[in-house]
């Protein structure tokens, strides 16, 4: 179901803004455009919610039929054809699990062999073949879970659709963690995006102001929904993440990944992408410590918690 809102009063010479929203993937997906009139906003943003819904089908292991439960329920050593969406969201898993060094892992969730300890899968145990575009396991305890980059995916397929529309500003965005900004917000810099407080959804922690730039943010403190690569059981501690990058997939990804990693590896990760800006949130008798790091981006509200900013290359 969308909803929609009226273009917003003012000045003959005010860009209207429109106002979509779509339930998918279960969450809220919103698409907000600026500078279109109402109907064709509302028609670029449908089709943008039909593709959201298309790789919700394709994506999600909770569909029998979708490429990832086809993947997951294929005999190890046969290859299951896949849609190009599947196997690019599939090799941008493999980009960020590189990336982070195995802390981003869309096989974390696998099983435990039969009588062995848990181990971590890792994307080492598939292979995607780009000239067949085609996916196998290589062994029969692999599951793949897109959980953790798959909404971030959707987003940048419905921005890049807007793009071949024609839209130069608007939001996408999925839930209340992940969105891809395109310009501006009439009469403003860019568009802006808060740090949700993880324990009091009606706070912000601060926000960033976005200029053709995606930023996602995870959190364990609510549910402990990130597994550990490494061990195989959730997160047990209160931490969030908050990272900017190009793309929503990118950002999505890197936010469960900087949720997983130790002390030392951020830092090493921090040194490796002395361009990428993110922010580690730590819950501490309880209150919110927030750590930024790389290019500053975080701008402060008047009762902010306690932040510290670490440009250290």
């Amino acid at each position: 179901m969308s909803e929609s809102s009226a273009p917003a009063s003012g000045p003959a010479s005010k860009p209207a803004v429109c106002r979509r929203a779509h339930r998918a993937m279960a969450t809220m997906f919103e698409i907000v455009i600026a500078g279109l009139d109402e109907a064709e906003a509302r028609d670029v943003a449908d089709a943008a919610f039909v593709e959201i819904d298309r790789m919700e089908r394709l994506l999600s292991r909770f569909n029998p039929y979708s490429d990832i439960s086809r993947i997951n329920a294929a005999q190890p050593g046969k290859d299951v054809v896949v849609e190009i969406e599947s196997a690019e969201c599939l090799r941008a898993a493999r980009r960020v699990w590189e990336q982070t060094e195995g802390a981003f892992d869309i096989t974390a969730g696998s099983p435990a062999a039969p009588g062995g300890p848990k181990a971590p899968a890792g994307m080492r145990r598939i292979v995607i073949d780009e000239d067949s575009m085609s996916v196998r396991r290589l062994d029969a305890n692999v599951r793949l879970d897109l959980g953790g980059i798959g909404k971030g995916y959707a987003v940048d397929v419905a921005a890049d659709l807007l793009v071949e529309w024609g839209v130069k500003n608007a939001l996408c965005q999925g839930g209340n963690s992940t969105v891809r900004a395109m310009g501006r917000k009439p009469g403003r810099d860019g568009w802006q995006a808060d740090l949700q407080n993880p324990s009091n959804d009606r706070d912000n922690l601060g926000s960033v102001t976005l200029h053709d730039r995606s930023f996602s943010g995870s959190s364990t403190a609510h549910s402990r929904h990130i597994i550990h690569p490494r061990t195989g059981k959730a997160i047990s501690a209160d931490r969030a993440a908050w990272a900017l990058a190009d793309d929503a997939t990118t950002a999505d990804a890197l936010t469960t990944a900087l949720c997983v990693m130790d002390d030392d590896e951020i830092k090493r990760f921090a040194k490796r992408n002395p361009k990428l800006s993110f922010i580690l949130g730590r819950r501490v008798e309880g209150k919110w410590r927030l750590k930024a790091m790389g290019p500053k981006v975080l701008r402060d509200t008047p009762r902010k918690p306690t932040q510290e900013h670490d440009n250290e290359k």
